[in-house]
């Protein structure tokens, strides 16, 4: 496919333009870029071809430009070719004719001719090539209809394509192989099950085509995978549930995950994330909280597989309790460790020093420099910020301990934050008052406190 002579069509100017109703489609782009697209962003459209290579798909980059017209500035369409699609390709539509501007992306009709001299149009001039590093993946509005592609083939009489979900190009080279099923789903609006992948398993599973005939109003949405599923574990039954079980699972999943991913797999051995979720959000016990007690638990070597150990009745005190033991056992350590890992701390401490640069009128900042710093916080708060690993965390450039002070008080403890350390930015992972107690008048401070570290962080690297 890809020869000389498709490369030269392919890069070929564009002269004569097909007919839409009463117009050509040229006439058509600049009607509507008048009527409201005048802009120097470029809209992507395209329109189908019947070509020596059958049907195609060829994508235009259309925008305004400005040129000077008898010594006036006047506003003038440009019109480029930018990619042909033939229906045998099983691929994307690519561009390499573009550039970034300040705001935006913007097509690079100034590359390949064009000099700004009027209305002209330009073929594509430099050689089409399947290069990840100089291409681009671009959405585009399809100008045509379903009667305009049977109009130029008619073997696609009953291809039943409804312009949604899938582009015209890729469906037309999936119905070609698989036309009965192409045209099922499409009736159905099952988009998501048209690809190679999925047609080619239907085609070998005669019932589970009929199920989802069966079903087709219940699987609008959904994946093949899912559909599959769906079908495994309850045929019988409707789609609609076993999707909002596996939503309502995954909603569960993201609210119980555990850092430490070691710990979770081992808690998730003799129980389930739902289970977890209903214990925690039944008891309002924070994730962060139901981890620290589990990784004192964990080096207690109690047994996980009793369902007292995952889910004590008497949280807190279980909490404070095994907290305690776990930071007696770190402090043993880290009077054999020496002062290392203080001196850790207070190196990530000055690092992270803007963190203590944010102040308004009610509250300032405070950054924890070293372990005796979290052990009296946590005495004076009742939590375990001083008991725990959070001087580690901090040591290893995981996360930064800050104390919110009240500007008329800064002696006295009012909130401890965990301000997480990673790659994407500062986020603040844990904001808790006296006995963990939530303060959600501080929720805006933190928020506005944030985008200023952040802004900060990056002026530093």
């Amino acid at each position: 496919m890809w020869n000389e002579e498709f490369r030269t069509y392919m890069n070929g100017r564009i002269n004569d333009f097909p007919m839409m109703g009463e117009q050509t489609f040229g006439e058509y782009i600049r009607e509507s870029l008048e009527r409201g697209y005048r802009t120097y962003t470029p809209e992507y459209v395209s329109y189908m071809e019947m070509t020596p290579w059958g049907l195609c798909e060829t994508i235009v980059g259309c925008k305004f430009v400005k040129i000077f017209w008898n010594h006036e500035e006047v506003d003038r369409i440009a019109i480029q070719k930018l990619a042909v699609i033939p229906e045998d390709q099983s691929i994307d539509p690519i561009a390499r004719n573009y550039y970034f501007g300040e705001f935006s992306m913007n097509a690079g009709f100034h590359s390949y001719g064009y000099t700004g001299r009027g209305t002209r149009f330009y073929g594509y001039m430099s050689e089409f090539r399947h290069d990840d590093s100089e291409v681009m993946r671009i959405s585009r509005t399809q100008l045509f209809l379903a009667e305009d592609l049977i109009a130029l083939d008619p073997s696609l009489k009953y291809f039943a394509y409804d312009g949604h979900g899938i582009t015209a190009i890729a469906y037309i080279r999936l119905y070609r192989v698989w036309p009965q099923l192409c045209e099922m789903l499409m009736k159905f609006k099952l988009y998501r099950l048209l690809t190679d992948k999925t047609l080619d398993a239907l085609t070998r599973d005669e019932k589970l085509v009929r199920w989802i005939a069966h079903n087709h109003k219940n699987l609008q949405g959904m994946a093949f995978q899912t559909v599959k599923n769906a079908y495994k574990k309850n045929p019988s039954g409707n789609p609609e549930d076993y999707y909002k079980s596996l939503m309502y699972r995954l909603e569960c999943g993201r609210n119980v995950a555990l850092r430490n991913k070691t710990l979770y797999a081992k808690v998730l051995r003799y129980t389930n994330q739902e289970k977890l979720n209903s214990y925690l959000t039944n008891n309002g016990i924070d994730t962060g909280l139901y981890e620290d007690y589990l990784a004192a638990a964990d080096w207690l070597q109690l047994d996980f597989s009793d369902t007292k150990v995952l889910f004590p009745r008497n949280f807190m005190e279980v909490h404070d309790n095994y907290c305690e033991q776990y930071a007696e056992h770190e402090r043993d350590l880290e009077m054999k460790k020496g002062l290392a890992l203080s001196k850790k701390m207070t190196a990530t401490a000055e690092r992270y020093g803007f963190l203590a640069a944010y102040k308004t009128a009610e509250y300032c900042v405070i950054v924890a420099r070293n372990k005796s710093d979290l052990i009296t916080e946590g005495r004076l708060m009742e939590h375990c910020v001083g008991k725990m690993d959070y001087d580690k965390r901090q040591a290893e450039g995981r996360s930064v301990i800050c104390f919110i002070r009240k500007v008329e008080n800064p002696g006295e403890p009012f909130a401890t934050v965990e301000v997480r350390i990673t790659d994407k930015g500062l986020s603040v992972a844990q904001c808790y008052g006296k006995k963990n107690i939530r303060l959600p008048e501080l929720d805006g401070f933190c928020s506005s406190w944030m985008a200023h570290s952040n802004k900060e962080r990056k002026k530093a690297s």
